[in-house]
C-alpha cells in the first residue's frame, strides 16, 4: 500500500494505492470535495463490497494517522452514477462535476432545481397544451415554485399535474424530480402532463397537440353558436 496526495479541483485529497485499486477516504471526500455534511453519505451499507478500513495520514495539523473507511475508485464511480442529484444545491452540483471530470465521467446539470418564477420567453417555447396546463395551475396558485425536470430539463410548476407523487421523496418535497411527460405510471404506461379538462387531456394524449388545438378551437366555436 502506498499513500499519495492528489488534487481534485482545488482540494488536496489523500488516496491509498494498492496493486489493483485506488482507495479514497469516504468522509473526507464527502465533506471536502462533495460538500456534503452526511459523513459516509450512505455509502458504508450500500457499497460495502467496495469499502475497506485503511490507515490514512492526514498530516500532523489535520488529524494525523487515522483508520477510516475508504472506497475504491470503481465503487466511487458506481456511487456517482446512482447518486440522487435532485436535492443538491448549485454549489454541490458544481463540486460533484469537479469530481466527475477528475474521474473522466459525464458531468451533470448545474442549474437550480427550483425557481420562484420562470420567464415568459421560456414558457412560450412550450406547446399550447402544456401552456394551457401551466396557466390553469397559475390561476389556482400564482406563487407556486417551479421545478426543473432532471430528464428533459424543462421547468414546470411544482404541482401534481406536472410531477407524480413519490413516497420516497419525503414530506417537504413529495413529488418526483422527473416530469410526467418523461415518466411512467405505476402500471408502467406512458405518463402525460395533466390538463384539468379530461376531454382535452384525452385528445392530446391520444392524437397529439395539433389535433388538441383543432378540438379546442371547435369547442370554442360551438359555444359561440
Amino acid at each position: 500500500m502506498l499513500q499519495e496526495e492528489i488534487k481534485i479541483g482545488e482540494i488536496s485529497v489523500p488516496i491509498i494505492k494498492e496493486v489493483e485499486n485506488t482507495y479514497y477516504p469516504i468522509s473526507y471526500l464527502m465533506e471536502k470535495v462533495l460538500l456534503k455534511k452526511t459523513g459516509q453519505g450512505g455509502l458504508k451499507k450500500e457499497y460495502s463490497n467496495y469499502i475497506k478500513k485503511l490507515e490514512v495520514n492526514y498530516g500532523y495539523d489535520t488529524g494525523g494517522i487515522q483508520k477510516v473507511n475508504c472506497i475504491s475508485e470503481e465503487g466511487l464511480k458506481e456511487y456517482l452514477k446512482h447518486c440522487k442529484i435532485g436535492r443538491l444545491s448549485v454549489e454541490q452540483r458544481k463540486a460533484m462535476n469537479v469530481l466527475l471530470e477528475y474521474l473522466h465521467m459525464e458531468t451533470i446539470s448545474e442549474d437550480e432545481r427550483f425557481l420562484k418564477t420562470v420567464p415568459d420567453k421560456i414558457i412560450n417555447k412550450y406547446n399550447e397544451y402544456i401552456r394551457d396546463c401551466i396557466n390553469y395551475v397559475l390561476e389556482q396558485e400564482p406563487n407556486i415554485i417551479w421545478q426543473k425536470c432532471t430528464k428533459c430539463g424543462n421547468y414546470y410548476p411544482y404541482h401534481i399535474n406536472f410531477f407524480g407523487e413519490n413516497q420516497h421523496c419525503g414530506k417537504e418535497y413529495p413529488l418526483n424530480t422527473i416530469c410526467r411527460n418523461c415518466g411512467w405510471t405505476e402500471t408502467r404506461r406512458k405518463d402525460y402532463i395533466i390538463h384539468p379538462n379530461s376531454e382535452f387531456r384525452t385528445v392530446n394524449n391520444k392524437y397529439g397537440v395539433d389535433i388538441y388545438k383543432l378540438y379546442k378551437d371547435q369547442i370554442r366555436l360551438d359555444k359561440l353558436h
